[in-house]
């Protein structure tokens, strides 16, 4: 415990150093700048998608050309069809292109058609564009089908389609009845091709399963199975990783025997650390916090990044190095930085400074968004590059697309930062499509973060472009909606809680705007709200749809305070009734935005 309290030590004195800390990176100052990068990489991996089978090629060029060298040309691998799905259903969330919606699903439907092992259960490695499994008898792995999740837990998401929810139940079910270890806990790394003899125990069984699908699960339906298994994957990474970590090991150990000792099957890879890994692990310990604040998960996630920071931030060049020798603590692959580490460093950089108000958290997530912008991203074919030198000068692998490689990192990680930036540190609204299934036409939750109750609303809805009117806080009623139409929600911050300073004065500060009373309402209604010192407020209410009707300013104390609004508009007449959005800002400061409803 004395190594934690010197590393917060440590955190809060680079705190007061960099206070106030600007961000410059373009997606950090308007996150809006995100798209053209979405745009591009959408591009890019539809130019290997195979339009008549319906699957992404896995082996990609720098130029987007299939590789041929390896003899893996026909490849189309379960790995490859869920990532890039994953990346096309983001990058439609984003923009609203359904062209790449339809490529994610055709995608997906190739790789239920032809790598899952009808027999046995569970997910191949190896398909062909055929259709074909070379490999049927190969062992099963916990990496494969936790990231065939990935992509279906995307698309549900989405669309709530029936039958790919399906699909990720009979995935979980194996997974739990195969590989779940009721002995000693935890998620088998590998099987045999009947799943018999499990070995191993390794980080990806943890951390990999929380963000392939149980953190999606988790925010939909919190007293599910998928809720529970994410509360003990936490636990796991509290009692097997994070006790490996010591002052003179600042990585914590990745790969464990089934009784999460040492004498694994694969020796060499217990002495492995990985910045990825590390601050990913943070990002889900910070995740969870939002929804379940123990003060352990937010001090090992500072623990772990805040020895990323020291031991694998490049302060030079700027971004990460990855992969570590867990005994020497150098890396092993001469300082180089890999594309997908950098996103992990960015997510963990953004959750952490959100909640803890440390600006080094947003200074190191700055200055890896310029390196990997900067360097990995290819201005000239579009993708990201797998691995540069540490000055990023370099290119050391310029494959786009492989066994471990495909759209997915890149794209989670603009897709994250527009989010984050937006509605956690900006304090601004985003915008993002669903196209739900024909049977999912009724009331939906729609909740695109692991965010805190009550902090983020619906405050807008289209349909093809015109106003939907049938939507709540946290959901839509899509009913009387037609199978094949697309919804465009915007989802505001609600700024009532309120996180500020450093961990040890971290509290959710409740103030500003509540709800008012009564509401539905006639002629008039109360808005009571508090401040926390004396000063102007200005309250301004809007129709549903965005316009303008009245703004108030006024001067009041310290404390609860009120305000009746009478119903009128800035002219004095009577409003119609309906819904309408009321926004108040504090000396200055936005403080809340919340609905109410006139009914006469």
């Amino acid at each position: 415990m004395k190594f934690f309290r010197g590393v917060f030590a440590a955190l809060f004195v680079w705190a007061v150093f960099l206070h106030a800390y600007t961000p410059t990176h373009p997606w950090l100052t308007d996150p809006e700048n995100t798209r053209p990068h979405l745009d591009s990489l959408a591009m890019f991996w539809e130019g290997t998608f195979n339009t008549e089978k319906g699957a992404f090629y896995t082996e990609i060029k720098r130029n987007g050309d299939i590789e041929t060298k390896w003899g893996t040309a026909d490849y189309a691998n379960t790995l490859t069809q869920s990532r890039n799905a994953y990346a096309m259903i983001r990058i439609f969330m984003v923009n609203g292109d359904t062209s790449y919606l339809n490529m994610a699903e055709r995608a997906l439907r190739f790789m239920r058609a032809h790598a899952w092992d009808e027999s046995r259960g569970g997910w191949y490695t190896v398909v062909k564009m055929d259709g074909s499994v070379p490999y049927p008898n190969d062992r099963k792995t916990i990496f494969q089908n936790l990231y065939a999740l990935l992509g279906l837990t995307a698309y549900w998401e989405c669309t709530r389609d029936p039958e790919i929810k399906s699909w990720i139940d009979e995935t979980f079910d194996v997974l739990e009845n195969r590989m779940w270890d009721t002995l000693h806990d935890g998620y088998f790394e590998y099987a045999n091709a009947n799943w018999s003899y499990p070995k191993d125990k390794s980080f990806n069984g943890i951390v990999d399963a929380i963000t392939t699908h149980l953190v999606t699960f988790s925010m939909y339906d919190p007293e599910s199975r998928y809720m529970s298994r994410w509360l003990e994957q936490t636990e796991l990474i509290l009692t097997k990783l994070v006790p490996t970590i010591t002052p003179d090991a600042p990585f914590f150990k990745e790969y464990f025997s089934s009784s999460w000792g040492d004498g694994s099957t694969d020796p060499n890879r217990e002495e492995w650390g990985n910045s990825g890994h590390m601050n990913k692990a943070s990002w889900c310990l910070a995740r969870l916090y939002r929804f379940n604040p123990q003060e352990a998960y937010l001090e090992a996630a500072e623990l772990i990044t805040g020895n990323m920071y020291d031991y694998a931030f490049d302060n030079e060049h700027g971004g990460m190095w990855g992969a570590f020798n867990r005994s020497t603590n150098l890396p092993n692959s001469n300082w180089n930085k890999s594309w997908w580490e950098q996103q992990h460093a960015v997510m963990a950089g953004l959750q952490l400074y959100d909640l803890t108000g440390k600006d080094v958290y947003l200074q190191m997530a700055d200055s890896t968004l310029h390196f990997y912008t900067r360097f990995l991203v290819d201005h000239q074919y579009g993708g990201v590059f797998a691995e540069v030198s540490n000055d990023g000068r370099t290119i050391i692998n310029d494959g786009k697309g492989g066994g471990w490689k495909a759209g997915y990192h890149s794209s989670e990680y603009a897709y994250y930062v527009y989010l984050y930036q937006s509605l956690l540190n900006l304090n601004r609204p985003v915008t993002l499509h669903f196209r739900p299934h024909e049977s999912a036409l009724n009331c939906q939750k729609l909740k695109p973060l692991a965010i805190e109750n009550d902090r983020l609303w619906i405050t807008a809805v289209e349909r093809n472009g015109e106003s939907w009117k049938t939507f709540g806080k946290d959901f839509v009623d899509f009913s009387h909606a037609e199978p094949g139409d697309v919804f465009t929600v915007t989802f505001s911050p609600d700024s009532t809680v309120q996180y500020v300073g450093t961990r040890e004065i971290y509290r959710p500060r409740h103030y500003a705007l509540q709800q008012n009373y009564p509401n539905p309402f006639n002629a008039t209604t109360v808005i009571p709200f508090t401040m926390d010192k004396e000063g102007q407020a200005e309250l301004t209410i809007y129709q549903l749809d965005g316009t303008f009707v009245q703004r108030i300013l006024f001067t009041r104390s310290a404390g609860e305070q009120t305000f009746t609004w009478n119903g009128t508009d800035a002219s004095g007449r009577d409003v119609a009734s309906g819904i309408y959005v009321y926004q108040l800002r504090i000396n200055g400061r936005h403080a809340g935005t919340r609905t109410m409803v006139m009914m006469k």
